[in-house]
């Protein structure tokens, strides 16, 4: 894959931290989350950004898309769930384990439909970055590789930013904020549509109100559950509100 980078991408100053801005009650655990989470992405804007503004990608939206992954993300939960999908995807498919992997928590199935309706839109040529969709066991080998590279990652999340505005009409037209929770929401849900024009926004609004977001690793019926919209967007307004103060 060629993608030829924009240099010079402007990275956020660093992120106050306070979790004065979580509008839902959370538990220290994810207060903590946060904080780290936060660090981590202010470590990575760099790097990041280069990769999201190549592909035409507003950075600060892409991040606050992918954060609530990043919060729920764990190494050693990471390294279990990589090495389960290692030892069935190559030569099973998506029908063995199929975790999330990464900071941004990318399954192979979700990674297999982005690819191919990538692949189905004007974009490959646009950005000369084209995929090898065949469900063959080279095909998901470099797949595999792929999700486990952040910088990979990055280029996915983009892509799947890229198609979302595609396919749901409409949606670049509505305010910043609503962009931004229909976006994320349709990122935990995992929703890539297979016809240009083809998603359902109020299906995404119905879904982005609903409390289905955890970070416990065996949920209870008990276990505090979360908006992911609002999470994404509680993100999307302290970045922003820095950046506003660094100016």
């Amino acid at each position: 894959m060629a993608v030829v980078l924009i240099v010079g991408a402007t990275a956020f100053s660093s992120i106050d931290t306070a979790q004065a801005s979580l509008k839902q009650d959370v538990e220290p655990a994810l207060s903590q989350a946060w904080k780290e989470a936060s660090q981590y992405a202010e470590s990575r804007h760099e790097a990041w950004n280069e990769i999201w503004t190549a592909f035409d990608v507003p950075a600060d939206v892409a991040e606050a898309i992918v954060f609530p992954e990043m919060l729920r993300y764990s190494i050693w939960q990471d390294q279990l769930e990589t090495s389960a999908v290692k030892g069935t995807y190559v030569s099973m498919g998506s029908q063995g384990f199929d975790f999330s992997i990464g900071r941004f928590q990318m399954k192979p199935s979700f990674v297999e439909r982005l690819e191919r309706r990538w692949m189905m839109s004007a974009f490959p040529s646009q950005y000369d970055a084209y995929f090898d969709t065949d469900n063959t066991r080279m095909a998901r080998r470099v797949r595999l590789s792929r999700i486990e590279d952040e910088i990979w990652q990055c280029v996915y999340v983009a892509m799947f930013i890229k198609l979302t505005y595609l396919d749901y009409q409409g949606l670049s037209a509505l305010p910043i904020k609503e962009q931004v929770r229909l976006v994320a929401t349709a990122y935990n849900r995992g929703a890539v549509s297979s016809v240009s024009g083809g998603g359902d926004i109020e299906k995404l609004r119905q879904w982005a109100s609903q409390r289905f977001y955890h970070f416990s690793l065996l949920p209870t019926k008990d276990v505090q559950r979360y908006v992911y919209a609002d999470l994404a967007n509680q993100r999307f307004e302290q970045a922003k509100k820095q950046l506003k103060n660094d100016e």
